[in-house]
């Protein structure tokens, strides 16, 4: 395809040789950098509307033009190095008008080896498709021009149709395999980030992958858009390397202890989508997307400690503190089981002890996430709280199949705003209440603690001394309604609302006075809620809600 041209920036865009034939060898720009003309961008945005930004991602260097056709003698051609960008201002509608010409804006531009691409409009923004013919025979390519909207600017990159996703925790390099089968770097993908693969690599190389910055080697797979769409690959330690049961940052690795040690990687392939139409050739046209296969979520409103070990492999433990809403991957599941067992010091006290174990990853067995399954959490403080069933909820990540989540949460939490403690336990079982204190800092965290096939268990509550309620139902999300308890021959009222909280199996049951009372006038109003007799508060003129109060 013939040479991309000088390596991009001063600050050090990586480097590499990819073949485009039988025997070329392509000096390809891997990666891109901040360069001298970013500055200039940035200054150029600032004094004009109506302005474009276009990004060289495709690896090789590009000529463009702001015409619909593309000349190469043309004075206003533009040549940007891989991972250079440009900033191009179009005339005003008006502009364009006066001068006769269609109110689309147009560019055409040309990849160093191939045909040029020509009447590429740019005014809608969406992900595009375009061929590009080369100058030989065969070598034929699609090329992608993606248009997204930032603010007032429109930025269009131009890169190959194939891309790798990193959705782990940790970086990873990317590479792959040059004629003598060496592996070449290309580019340290960010977390959460894409990177475009340069377009002679995405049609001709296979691709490498390893996490980056750590002591393991390449992955022992070959990677291409043609692959199934779900590979593991293992990345062994490089050689001369120390194993370390340390997890990298973000990152939980169990591996094996007296064998190689591995740090396994699931990948996905995922047909990327066009807005002018699809293709049906076996051609690159694909998301090659990395992710964790195991991923602990914890949904409590505290923290929780996870102990995971591999029952396998007895002596691997890794401690984990998973903070409330906190998400950390497990990656050992791909070929071991993997058991948990839990504890929550901000409930049970520092003395608390850990649950029993229980199997969150069986290699090879998909669990269906319909049920689920829980360990219970004994307290330890001076003055006792019921056990706590802690459950674990199954479900499969809606982008990557591949991926489990395991997530930790207890089924009620009780916020308390009556301003007196609460007394709450199942209905028909003989276990001690759970005290909901009048208290806004922390909600408490009630369970069942006996589930029966026969019925469905509900609650019964008491405040401070009264009697019990009737039986109240947890579970109807969106229901709010008035709860009586008697109390010394009297009849007190609370209101009682129930909603999800955030990650939907939680479910937040408030409790709020029955009446609350706003005093506007200027002048003290003294309430009774029983009859004003002779010696009572109320006529001995104590004030039950001051001037301007409540």
């Amino acid at each position: 395809a013939g040479s991309a041209g000088a390596a991009a920036s001063a600050t050090g865009a990586a480097t590499a040789a990819a073949t485009s034939g039988d025997d070329d060898i392509v000096p390809v720009v891997a990666s891109r950098a901040m360069t001298a003309t970013d500055a200039a961008v940035g200054d150029e945005l600032v004094h004009h509307s109506h302005l474009f930004e276009l990004v060289n991602d495709t690896g090789h260097a590009l000529e463009f033009t702001q015409t619909e056709q593309f000349n190469a003698r043309d004075t206003d051609k533009v040549v940007l190095k891989a991972g250079e960008r440009a900033p191009i201002t179009f005339p005003s509608p008006t502009q364009k008008q006066q001068m006769g010409s269609a109110s689309l804006r147009c560019v055409a531009f040309r990849v160093t080896g191939w045909d040029p691409v020509e009447n590429v409009v740019v005014d809608r923004v969406g992900n595009f498709l375009y061929a590009m013919k080369s100058s030989r025979p065969g070598h034929n390519i699609y090329i992608v021009v993606n248009i997204s909207l930032d603010g007032s600017v429109k930025t269009i990159s131009v890169r190959s149709s194939c891309q790798i996703q990193n959705k782990m925790p940790i970086p990873l390099d990317v590479g792959y395999l040059d004629a003598q089968k060496a592996v070449q770097f290309l580019a340290t993908v960010q977390p959460d980030t894409c990177f475009a693969v340069p377009i002679v690599v995405a049609y001709k190389a296979q691709l490498r992958v390893r996490p980056s910055g750590l002591a393991y080697d390449w992955c022992d797979k070959n990677i291409s858009w043609n692959v199934s769409n779900q590979l593991t690959t293992d990345c062994k330690l490089a050689a001369g390397a120390q194993h370390t049961t340390e997890a990298p940052t973000g990152a939980t690795s169990l591996q094996a202890q007296g064998a190689d040690p591995v740090f396994p990687l699931m990948m996905a392939k995922v047909q990327e989508q066009y807005d002018n139409g699809h293709l049906e050739e076996n051609v690159p046209q694909h998301v090659l997307t990395f992710a964790p296969p195991l991923l602990i979520k914890n949904l409590l409103p505290l923290p929780v400690l996870a102990e995971v070990t591999s029952e396998d492999i007895a002596s691997n433990v890794i401690q984990l503190r998973l903070e409330a809403g906190q998400m950390l991957p497990v990656y050992g599941g791909v070929h071991h089981k993997i058991r948990m067992r839990a504890k929550c010091q901000e409930w049970a006290g520092e003395a608390g002890d850990w649950s029993k174990p229980i199997t969150l990853f069986t290699p090879g067995r998909i669990k269906d996430g319909t049920g689920d399954e829980f360990v219970s959490l004994s307290s330890a403080r001076e003055d006792p709280l019921p056990d706590l069933n802690l459950h674990l909820k199954t479900s499969t990540n809606p982008d990557f199949s591949f991926t489990r989540i395991i997530s930790l949460y207890v089924p009620y939490w009780i916020v308390n705003k009556t301003g007196k403690h609460i007394f709450l336990q199942q209905d028909g079982e003989k276990l001690p209440p759970c005290v909901a204190p009048p208290t806004l800092d922390q909600p408490t965290l009630f369970s069942y603690g006996v589930k029966t096939l026969l019925r469905k268990p509900k609650a019964i509550l008491r405040v401070q001394d009264s009697e019990f309620s009737e039986p109240l139902n947890l579970d109807v999300v969106g229901n709010t309604g008035v709860v009586s308890v008697l109390h010394q021959g009297s009849k007190w009222e609370l209101s009682m609302a129930i909603h999800f909280a955030q990650g939907g199996l939680s479910k937040i049951i408030t409790f709020t006075p029955r009446f609350v009372i706003f005093n506007n006038t200027n002048m003290p109003v003294f309430l009774t809620a029983e009859p004003c007799t002779p010696g009572s508060a109320a006529a001995d003129g104590a004030p039950a809600a001051a001037a301007g109060g409540g």
